[in-house]
């Protein structure tokens, strides 16, 4: 006799990086092996990251811990005979805030069309461990024909996370609350909401206790 039983199957939480190395091969071909066996341990651990620097173009992997890393250049090593150059470790920390608040209005005239554009809300900390570590909360009615222009706030609010104001980390887990905007129908533009949500989040985040 069969039995039907009804099964939730829920995403794997992957928890952020801890710790970062640059890495290099001794040569061309040396780097080319370990691009082969990068690639491979990502696809079998989600909690090994491979990455370039933008500035540098050095690989920087991250894991858990330095032995986590260790595994894999030690992999690298005996699986693929690189001899890896590893630059010193990096702890990647993370900013995060409690509550503020913030009432920003920007308004620029440059003689032709100027730029306006008001934003009134708060921000709070989410549950440590949420996995989008962003949530955006958008409380105005608006008429639907603007809301494309109304986007560009969430840009704004996103942009100032990326470096935190203690040591230029990333921010994490912060919801933002929109209660209020103000606009003008000639002068709100897509720029003009961005740089308001922009500096707003500055605000808030001076009124905040922020820590990493």
């Amino acid at each position: 006799m069969w039995r039907w039983f009804k099964v939730s199957c829920e995403s794997i939480f992957v928890p952020n990086a801890v710790i970062s190395l640059a890495v290099k091969g001794k040569n061309n071909e040396q780097h080319m092996k370990m691009s082969k066996a990068l690639g491979r341990f990502t696809r079998e651990d989600p909690n090994f990251h491979v990455a370039t620097d933008e500035e540098s173009g050095d690989t920087v992997i991250s894991g858990m811990g330095e032995l986590h890393l260790d595994i894999y250049i030690e992999r690298m090593c005996r699986e693929y005979g690189i001899d890896v150059i590893v630059g010193a470790p990096q702890v990647n920390y993370r900013e995060a805030i409690t509550n503020g608040g913030f009432d920003y209005l920007h308004k620029k005239q440059t003689g032709g069309a100027g730029q306006f554009a008001g934003v009134n809300g708060s921000v709070e900390p989410l549950p440590l461990g949420n996995e989008e570590g962003f949530e955006f909360v958008n409380k105005i009615l608006e008429d639907q024909t603007l809301q494309n222009m109304f986007r560009a706030r969430e840009k704004g609010f996103r942009d100032v996370m990326e470096k935190g104001p203690l040591g230029a980390f990333p921010m994490v887990n912060i919801r933002v609350t929109l209660n209020e905007g103000k606009y003008h129908e000639v002068d709100s533009r897509d720029l003009a909401f961005q740089l308001a949500s922009r500096y707003a989040m500055r605000q808030a985040v001076e009124k905040a206790i922020r820590f990493a």
